[in-house]
């Protein structure tokens, strides 16, 4: 009775990631859909769209409350949320009974911080997902479930992420660089409205394969590696085998140069032009095909799922064809395995090495005797002559993490008037700054400091990983004077920006798509926030955007706002809808501004009883200093003293101390 021989499964995984500059090689760790580790359940809840999709709150659920669960036939299933439904509250359900009224962000995963400091790739496969394919039936509002990696802070502020949604059929891989973290979580998120569990059957489901014992191999110096050379005919002479036979890889110019880094090259060893075999009679055409495959063997790998990742920092080969048979050279990853004869059983290749992103194979080994994986080379033998033209390929071991794009370019600098400006932050001096307490509060979750546009004096404000940072007003430090728009005198510094009508900021970033703004104040607190969501499209990379705001908008959420004492300012990332949380955010020019310029008043001076008196007319919620020059030539102007408008004109003494005196009048 013959024994059936175990399907092979093949998976090919492409690793989207996109390298930059260091070829530095960081370790890197497999992790994959494994029942046996710890799973934790997490539940955010938040308002439906409908109702503003604001964040409710979040806390620790088991993960069968969540509708997630290993089963049976060895998959993991993820479901709608029914735990929460209750026709008698309204707070879960509508009045009807039948509407949902949250929507519930379910978190599958495990939490390893065995794994900070490394390439984390997470592995696996959605056998079938029937979510989207039927949305609620009440509110319209699809099912969504990705897989994901999210590296936290020691206090558990999110640092990055990276996500991929589940597709029926397809295999999914992600990798995050984890340096610098304290804390890994991988698993994945299901979002969508609490469900029926009358209708839930009717809103599908993803199952999601539970991976085999995984073996993860790279790129590794430290290895066997082997060398062997097949030989093949040009295919203009037929392209038949010819042989094969082991050869160095030294042979094959295949070799590790800086330590870790392996260079292919096209194979000129065998280039004698006195052999019409290797060379054509003219001396300067190949004649054969080269095969050139340099591997590790390692039957230990038997009866495994073998996962083979690296990156490829460079490919030249295929920009430059031989010259004279106009062949292209082709390099390509593999996994083999092999019965106990070296019949092939099954193999996997990637579809090539592309310069700058990395590659991922799998391949089930049940049954099988030998397994090999490394690469195979491929092309006409090369005149060393020529052969530099031909190009290489350079791979690595591990993902290098791709540098996080910086602003090269200056936000627009600001060319409103300045008696219509108030103005919080401008690296460009456009706008004297008005005293601000801090950039960064205690109680933020974001890292803030300074950063400045290369090749310019220009700094501007960076928040790292930011969820929410509190700008702070007001300010008890009395060396900062008072008056004009800091009501409260020496205690009290909030901005009263009753006389302007818009609030501006410019603002870049490399990886974020939502971004929030809070205007705060006290008496009574009070905080409506506009927020640019994803579905908007405002919130784009790597270019400046300049956001301006009508006030409107701000008392229009809530009419209790009061503009003449704001104390706070919020940034704000950690927002329902499905976009990016714990963004990097360059923030320039900050400031209310009027979008009616405000008119130069006309200044009047008269003498009496030994002083000068500076008369002018005043808006309301506008400053107005009064500066003075001895003499024209001097080099700077002295500030006298500053004002604030009251709609009636205001009078300005100096004694008359002096021959003559010069003065200005500045409004903002």
């Amino acid at each position: 009775m013959k024994t059936p021989m175990p399907k092979l499964i093949v998976l090919v995984l492409t690793l989207c990631a996109v390298l930059a500059g260091s070829a530095r090689v960081n370790a890197q760790a497999l992790v994959t859909v494994d029942p046996s580790q710890a799973w934790i359940g997490y539940m955010n809840v938040f308002q439906l769209p409908a109702n503003g999709g604001g964040y409710d709150f979040g806390s620790a659920w088991g993960t069968g409350s969540l509708q997630a669960a290993f089963t049976g036939n060895g998959c993991l299933t993820l479901s709608p949320c029914t735990n929460v439904w209750e026709t008698t509250d309204t707070y879960w359900v509508q009045a009807d009974g039948l509407t949902p009224n949250q929507s519930m962000d379910a978190n599958m995963y495990v939490q390893n911080d065995s794994l900070i400091n490394t390439n984390v790739v997470f592995l696996g496969a959605c056998l079938t997902n029937t979510l989207t394919a039927a949305p609620e039936p009440r509110t319209g509002v699809s099912y969504t479930s990705a897989a994901f990696i999210k590296i936290f802070d020691g206090g558990y502020n999110l640092m990055g992420s990276v996500s991929t949604n589940l597709i029926a059929g397809q295999s999914f891989s992600i990798t995050l660089s984890t340096t610098g973290a304290a804390h890994v979580q991988y698993g994945f998120e299901t979002i969508g409205p609490d469900a029926n569990p009358a209708t839930a059957p009717a809103l599908g489901d993803v199952v999601i394969a539970v991976a085999a014992p995984s073996v993860l191999v790279t790129v590794d110096p430290g290895q066997t590696w082997i060398g062997y050379m097949n030989v093949f005919q040009l295919p203009a002479n037929g392209g038949g085998y010819d042989f094969g036979s082991a050869w160095g890889t030294g042979s094959l110019q295949a070799a590790f140069t800086d330590g870790s880094l392996l260079t292919l090259s096209p194979c000129t060893n065998v280039w004698e032009t006195t052999d019409t075999y290797w060379v054509q009679a003219d001396g300067q055409t190949p004649n054969q095909i080269m095969d050139a495959s340099m591997y590790v063997q390692k039957d230990s790998l038997v009866n495994t799922n073998v996962v083979f990742i690296g990156t490829c920092l460079n490919d030249t080969l295929t920009t430059s064809p031989e010259p004279y048979t106009g062949v292209s050279y082709t390099s390509v990853a593999f996994i083999k395995a092999f019965g106990a004869s070296y019949n092939l059983l099954a193999s996997v290749a990637s579809p090539g090495l592309t310069t700058g992103q990395a590659f991922g194979l799998s391949l089930n080994t049940a049954g099988a005797a030998h397994v090999q994986y490394g690469f195979e080379t491929i092309g006409p033998d090369g005149n060393p002559a020529t052969a530099p033209g031909l190009g290489t390929v350079v791979l690595a071991a591990a993902v290098p993490p791709s540098p996080v794009p910086t602003p090269t370019t200056s936000a627009p600098t600001p060319a409103r008037p300045a008696g219509s400006v108030l103005c919080m932050y401008n690296s460009s001096g456009t706008y004297v700054n008005h005293p601000v307490e801090t950039w960064v509060s205690g109680w933020s979750s974001a890292g803030e400091s300074s950063y400045t546009i290369p090749g310019t004096t220009r700094a501007v404000l960076k928040y790292s990983n930011l969820q929410y940072a509190g700008v702070l007003f007001y300010n008890n430090d009395p060396t900062l004077g008072a008056g004009g728009d800091n009501v409260g005198g020496a205690t009290n510094y909030a901005i009263n920006a009753s006389g302007y009508d818009t609030f501006h900021l410019d603002l870049w970033t490399p990886n974020a798509n939502q971004f929030g703004i809070q205007l705060v104040s006290i008496n009574p607190t009070v905080a409506p926030q506009v927020d640019f969501l994803p579905a908007g499209g405002v919130i784009t990379n790597d270019g400046w955007i300049s956001l301006d705001i009508p006030l409107s908008t701000f008392t229009g959420l809530n009419s209790s706002l009061d503009l003449t004492d704001l104390q706070q300012l919020l940034w704000i990332d950690n927002e329902g809808g499905g976009g990016f949380t714990g963004g990097i955010f360059y923030i320039d020019n900050v400031y209310f501004y009027s979008s009616t310029a405000v008119a130069q008043p006309l200044i009047t001076a008269s003498l009496s009883g030994g002083a000068i008196h500076l008369s002018f007319p005043t808006g309301s919620g506008h400053n107005y200093t009064v500066q003075y020059k001895t003499n024209l030539t001097d080099a700077v102007w002295q500030t006298l003293t500053t004002v604030s408008g009251n709609g009636s004109a205001q009078v300005v003494t100096d004694p008359a101390g002096q021959k003559s005196r010069f003065y200005r009048l500045s409004v903002q």
